[in-house]
């Protein structure tokens, strides 16, 4: 009983994940389950024979193997994965696959033949399907039935409870109450409709070899909550959560679900409220899965748990203006002061290690500051247009020049190489860190930048106009193209927006306090 309930377990998850995504991951699972069968039959299919066991438990343990692994076991079991995964999958995964499909057909030849010459089998059948078959998945995989996009386990009884036979084998004792722990959800809320489902479909028509972000510009979800301006958007490493801070002096957890026509708004699913004043800087420290989050002051938390780590008061007369966190496998923050200093953050031990002195001239506030992905060099903007590039290994700056003629609205670190900003003054360009000369500057938007992601070698921009741009590389050749938000998708002004890679969708800040997440 207890091997066809694991072949259900088995087989609804790969039904669930997919085909391709079942040879990726449960290649072993199926190997080491069908070898069982060798232990217990020659190559002929015949019963193996007991003479080198010793001890009554090895004995026993074999006979419990001979009643388990049966011709109808592996008749049951290798169908169902066979038709699911293909044959020719399961002939490269399998090492015994002949043998297996041998059983197979012995197993069909008992099955007419049980009555008269195979009565064991037919025994061995009854003790492993139990008492009463109706509660047992029997032949594994039949009780599943895909509705929608839902897959519903049918247990053959109406009051849904599950049995088990009491201690003394004459009858059925009651286990559990099903209906406490099916908890099936809402199929109008579960269902893919309206919106998501035109997303859903466009993505699967969609060729393996189109890796462009094609923005739609199709509404699917709203989230509300806020009460003040949006001012930061954290995606969470597996893309189905994400933080937000405020001006209303919150900071708030978000679970992505694709469900609902469009028009859903979703409330948050946890909200930290240690803060005094407007959160102006959000970040996630990846190697220990902590959030930074600072309105001045800066406050570690564990968004898993929403307890509270350290606040870290700044120092007379310098607090902190930016907050970022280092790359993996790095564990600390990066906290920019007033007086154009960085300070280095050990999320560990939650206290500040060392810092570094940007420059000393009269740069202006640090507006922003982004490190390379391979975490060795930092860059800084300024309030004044100035911009700033040192080497985090050893605090030493590669160089200070005027970049923009206007404030640095955002800096961002492309690759290992080149980062971008954008400025008050209408402009986005791209740098070497090396140097203090600029590799390109991209054509397109005449409004100011605010917001920059990256999709690949794509950059998407949004402006203070609510236009939301797309560069198709960081060179001179550059295809720019745009779109303005329409009133029906996006209310509000664009304050922030982060990219969720995986699925090409992005969340977008509002100024009224609202999350829009579009496609």
């Amino acid at each position: 009983m207890v091997t066809f309930r694991i072949l259900d377990v088995i087989y609804i998850i790969a039904l669930r994940i997919g085909t391709e995504m079942t040879k990726k991951h449960f290649s072993s699972i199926f190997h080491k389950f069908f070898s069982s069968f060798d232990k217990v039959y020659n190559e002929k299919g015949e019963l193996q024979e007991l003479d080198d066991i010793a001890g009554p438990f090895k004995e026993q343990a074999f006979f419990e193997m001979r009643d388990t692994f049966s011709f109808e076991m592996a008749f049951l079991a290798y169908i169902p994965l066979c038709k699911l995964t293909g044959r020719n999958y399961m002939e490269k995964t399998l090492k015994n696959d002949d043998f297996i499909r041998q059983l197979c057909i012995q197993s069909s030849l008992s099955k007419n033949d049980a009555a008269v010459s195979s009565p064991q089998i037919a025994h061995r059948r009854d003790r492993s399907l139990g008492q009463d078959e109706s509660f047992v998945s029997g032949i594994f995989g039949k009780n599943v039935v895909v509705i929608g996009n839902r897959l519903d386990v049918r247990l053959g009884d109406d009051n849904h409870t599950l049995f088990s036979t009491s201690p003394n084998g004459d009858k059925p004792a009651l286990k559990c109450d099903m209906n406490l722990i099916k908890r099936k959800m809402d199929d109008s809320q579960r269902h893919l409709k309206g919106n998501w489902l035109a997303y859903w479909e466009h993505e699967t028509g969609r060729s393996d070899k189109d890796q462009h972000f094609d923005f739609k510009q199709i509404k699917l979800q709203t989230f509300i909550g806020h009460t003040g301006t949006v001012r930061g958007i954290e995606i969470l490493d597996n893309e189905n959560s994400f933080i937000t801070c405020s001006k209303d002096k919150t900071v708030k957890l978000w679970s992505l679900r694709s469900w609902g026509d469009g028009s859903a708004q979703s409330p948050s699913q946890w909200t930290y409220t240690h803060h005094r004043k407007s959160v102006f800087a959000l970040s996630f420290l990846d190697s220990l899965r902590l959030v930074g989050s600072c309105d001045g002051t800066v406050h570690i938390w564990d968004p898993f748990l929403g307890s509270c780590i350290k606040q870290l008061e700044p120092t007379k007369g310098s607090p902190v203006t930016v907050l970022a966190a280092m790359p993996s496998p790095s564990m600390s923050f990066l906290a920019a002061t007033t007086n154009s200093t960085v300070r280095f953050l050990d999320a560990r031990t939650c206290r500040y290690m060392h810092e570094f002195k940007v420059n000393v001239g009269t740069t202006g506030l640090i507006r922003s500051l982004s490190v390379s992905p391979n975490g060795n060099w930092l860059a800084v903007g300024h309030s004044t247009g100035m911009l700033s590039v040192l080497d985090v290994r050893t605090g030493l700056v590669f160089g200070t020049w005027l970049g923009h003629e206007g404030e640095v609205l955002q800096l961002k670190a492309f690759n290992n190489t080149s980062f971008l900003t954008s400025s008050l003054d209408q402009s986005l360009t791209v740098w070497k860190f090396e140097d203090a000369q600029a590799k390109c500057h991209l054509k397109g938007p005449m409004e100011p930048v605010t917001c920059i992601c990256f999709y690949g070698n794509e950059v998407i921009s949004g402006t203070s106009g609510n236009r939301i741009g797309l560069h198709s590389s960081t060179d001179k050749a550059a295809v720019y193209s745009s779109s303005r938000l329409r009133s029906d998708t996006f209310k509000g002004i664009l304050t922030t927006m982060a990219l969720l890679p995986l699925n090409r969708l992005l969340l977008l800040g509002t100024d009224n306090g609202n999350v829009v997440l579009l496609c």
